[in-house]
């Protein structure tokens, strides 16, 4: 039989009776350990003062309520939500005897159920890391959108970095190769410190603690800051030489491209060079192709940027240039980083 490639197939293939629900979640070889295992962790986020008795909990991957069951005699709401229909079946029965619980089953990385704003502290541990990353950015801005402002996060996924966890990946990556990695809905994925970073600030989560271990433990907080949306346009900007893989230049080169907003023009352009010192690019060049890909603006038909690789005075070796993109309100933007080699 071949393995269901969905996330909801696989997870349900996998659980349909709660011995074999058990086995997929942890290795306890009795209910009353998998109770323990439980128990610790909900321990643990009521030590860290995540939650309180008059907390709304929200956990991410609930499983079978290993946690759940747990938790939730010791806070005001908890909520739990699993792709899996049969997870989900499990864990309602072995917190029947709770008035303070609910679960749901999702279809996909969306809490549309769930209102904004509605959570204090939102959950997901030993889940994320069977997720596609672009899955897992979708459940971290879901969280975001469910808790209120002021609400805490926590998440654990492997850490790409740790010895342990480099030679576990280095077992599984020749397992997953080309089409297998899509027959193992359960298959281990990493991720780094600096990338879970991005992740959460980009969200608009602030007072972020990431502890590096075999797992990455991250805890956070919602700021009031709203997370950064996706622009109108896919890119605002785009350095069309050098190319991304064009490592040298000689000084006769020249950078150039284009950048545009069409909500707030752009008034300038400057070019960032090795990190720190900032040259003025000419701005308002021809772009006849960014002009007919958008009719109705005719300042993108000028959105063109250049300058000269001489004008950035560089000595020879490595050097990193960076375009930055200044609005007409002061903010900025990247259209793009180039690194190369100059040979003179």
């Amino acid at each position: 039989m071949t393995t269901p490639k969905s996330y909801k197939d696989w997870w349900n293939e996998h659980s349909k009776t709660s011995v074999e629900a058990f086995s997929v979640v942890t290795n306890a070889a009795t209910d009353v350990q998998f109770q323990a295992e439980g128990k610790r962790v909900a321990d643990s986020f009521l030590a860290l003062g995540l939650c309180d008795s008059k907390s709304a909990v929200l956990e991410i991957g609930c499983g079978v309520a290993r946690i759940g069951r747990e938790l939730a005699p010791r806070v005001a709401r908890f909520v739990g939500v699993d792709i899996s229909d049969n997870m989900v079946a499990h864990a309602r029965e072995r917190t029947a005897d709770l008035k303070n619980v609910e679960f749901h089953a999702l279809t996909g990385p969306s809490l549309a159920m769930l209102g904004d704003g509605t959570f204090d502290f939102a959950y997901a541990t030993i889940m994320l890391f069977h997720l596609d990353k672009e899955d897992l950015f979708e459940y971290l801005r879901e969280i975001q959108r469910a808790l209120r402002v002021g609400g805490r996060i926590y998440v654990d996924t492997l850490n790409i970095d740790g010895d342990w966890t480099l030679t576990k990946w280095l077992g599984d990556q020749k397992n997953h190769v080309g089409d297998a990695k899509h027959l193992d809905r359960s298959r281990n994925q990493y991720a780094s410190a600096v990338e879970l970073r991005h992740y959460l600030e980009l969200l608009g989560f602030d007072a972020i603690e990431i502890h590096e271990a075999d797992l990455l433990h991250a805890i956070a907080k919602k700021g009031s800051r709203a997370r950064r949306e996706a622009p109108r346009y896919y890119l605002q900007g785009h350095v069309d030489s050098p190319l991304e893989n064009e490592l040298t230049l000689s000084p006769s080169a020249r950078i150039h491209g284009w950048a545009y907003d069409p909500a707030n023009a752009v008034a300038s352009v400057h070019v960032l060079v090795d990190g720190a010192r900032k040259v003025d690019a000419e701005y308002g060049l021809l772009r006849a192709d960014i002009g007919h890909a958008v009719k109705d603006d005719p300042a993108a038909g000028r959105c063109g940027f250049g300058i000269d690789v001489a004008k950035l005075a560089l000595g020879d070796g490595w050097h990193t240039v960076e375009v930055i993109a200044r609005r007409k309100d002061g903010s900025t933007f990247s259209a793009g980083k180039r690194a190369f080699r100059l040979n003179a």
